[in-house]
């Protein structure tokens, strides 16, 4: 008795759990990205929600002045 209890409660659970994950997966796919991008050249500017700001770039269009980071754009 208790044993089909038991396989049954499994089974709901395995059930349950494949579903919801194949529900998460399709749901994380169909979300759009929450930042605004641009691309100037060989820069990619990334403003996203919240204010943070990223900019993607080589190296030599960062420059160092005391405290502050410069990024030249072309």
């Amino acid at each position: 008795m208790y044993r089909g209890i038991r396989a049954v409660l499994m089974a709901v659970l395995v059930v349950s759990s494949l579903w919801v994950g194949i529900g998460l997966g399709i749901a994380s796919t169909e979300r759009k990205p929450s930042a605004e991008v641009r691309s100037i050249g060989e820069n990619r500017i990334e403003i996203w929600k919240g204010g943070v700001v990223v900019i993607w770039t080589t190296q030599e269009n960062v420059t160092n002045w005391g405290d502050y980071i410069i990024v030249k754009g072309e």
